[in-house]
């Protein structure tokens, strides 16, 4: 699964109201956002007449995918940004998601038990 963090949302501000400068020697950070990727299992969802996955995952920081440089042909693959220079977010932060998926009808139907004889 492939996830995105975005900055969050600019508070609405009035046009009219004069944004403060930032303090002398502090760096303006800007926010970017952030690309991800976690490994789902549905290993649970094998059992007969499961319905519901719960689990933990662990996020880990993965490239941006580039457009490809001008005058490559129509139709070209995307271009991984380089790997030296994609900062690690959430595996310096630890970072985990915790995901339920929960189906209507399992995957593999539940073993009816055999008649008696």
């Amino acid at each position: 699964m492939r996830l995105t963090k975005l900055p969050p949302p600019e508070e609405e501000v009035d046009p009219k109201a004069k944004k403060a400068p930032p303090k002398k020697g502090q760096p303006l950070e800007e926010a970017k956002p952030t690309y991800g990727r976690a490994w789902l299992s549905f290993e649970e969802l094998r059992n007969p007449g499961a319905i519901e996955s719960s689990q933990r995952i662990f996020l880990e920081t993965c490239p941006l995918m580039l457009k490809p440089p001008e005058g490559s042909e129509p139709g070209a693959p995307l271009v991984e940004q380089e790997e030296d220079q994609v900062e690690r977010v959430f595996e310096k932060n630890r970072t985990y998601i915790y995901l339920k998926v929960t189906l209507s009808d399992p995957v593999v139907p539940s073993v009816a038990d055999p008649p008696e004889p």
